[in-house]
């Protein structure tokens, strides 16, 4: 008092939300720089608390957008009940907690969000006024979304439930460093530790699985397809698709149902035995991660 406040010490990081905005605004996911991302959120000054959050009112206030609807727009109107597959909404769920958790581990040594943006309020907020002829329709929050068990907000809800108990579990908020251990822009990857914590970010989420996964089938449904006497140059997995098989013969027809899902199945089957082993790998790596850890800051006396 004297000049002095009560106590509150904390300074809003202002800018983080407004990046995301920009950059749903402007760029597509495979451009998103990850230099830009990590330094944007990290970049305050040292032991300056600070409060970070993905979105604020501001986004939510009429003539705005939520990120949750800047992600997936009017397919929340449509596309959000459990079972229906939507890849704008997969997409959209999938980028709602990345961009969630970057910003709850790095911005900064306390997390906000807004009321109900845990679980990604498709609309907007509007007091009534003269503009809306004073309605009441959007002066509210509809909770009855993540109550219902038959939607995805639910999904989403518990996502920043488990989140937010984590970095409490493991007080993350309270690491005063992040250390970066590894950023690739061309790939999409970070890498980064805070605290007990190991943070692994693939935005594309592409990578060599899903290659290796299609090389392997296309093996082994040439191979059944020339079991049952067909040439392999008759007939490829990609006319097997669900939306093209109309279009064979049966007898080809019946090639693909009896073949198609075993090469998918044994591929995956190999997949999984090659991501057990490196599972194991990694378990028998962490047992050492604390004593393998070198600072390998200059300054630093030994």
């Amino acid at each position: 008092i004297a000049e002095g406040g009560i106590g509150f010490d904390f300074r809003l990081a202002m800018g983080i939300p407004d990046f995301w905005i920009k950059l749903l605004k402007h760029s597509s996911d495979e451009d998103w720089n990850i230099n830009a991302i990590y330094h944007t959120l990290s970049n305050r000054r040292y032991k300056e608390k600070t409060i970070a959050y993905a979105e604020s009112h501001d986004q939510a206030l009429v003539g705005d957008k939520t990120l949750a609807f800047w992600l997936m727009d009017k397919d929340m109107y449509w596309h959000m009940a459990k079972g229906d597959e939507n890849l704008v909404i997969d997409r959209g769920i999938a980028l709602h907690k990345v961009i969630r958790t970057l910003t709850s581990t790095l911005g900064g040594e306390s997390y906000m969000t807004f009321m109900g943006n845990e679980f990604g309020h498709p609309e907007w907020v509007d007091f009534p006024r003269e503009g809306n002829d004073w309605s009441y329709k959007h002066c509210r929050r509809q909770w009855n979304l993540v109550d219902n068990k038959e939607l995805k907000y639910e999904s989403l809800n518990n996502w920043d439930k488990a989140m937010v108990s984590l970095l409490r579990e493991y007080q993350t908020l309270e690491v005063q460093n992040t250390n970066q251990l590894n950023m690739d822009d061309h790939n999409k990857t970070l890498v980064y530790k805070k605290g007990e914590l190991l943070f692994v970010v693939n935005l594309i989420g592409y990578g060599f699985g899903p290659l290796f996964i299609g090389f392997i089938s296309d093996i082994f449904f040439a191979n059944g397809a020339v079991e049952l006497g067909f040439a392999a140059e008759e007939l490829t997995r990609n006319q097997c698709h669900p939306g093209k098989i109309g279009l064979l013969s049966e007898d080809l027809q019946t090639v693909c149902s009896t073949v198609y899902a075993q090469s998918l199945q044994s591929a995956m089957v190999i997949m999984a035995v090659l991501y057990g082993a490196s599972s194991l790998f990694f378990l028998l790596t962490w047992r050492r991660l604390g004593t393998d850890m070198v600072d390998r800051n200059p300054n630093t006396a030994p």
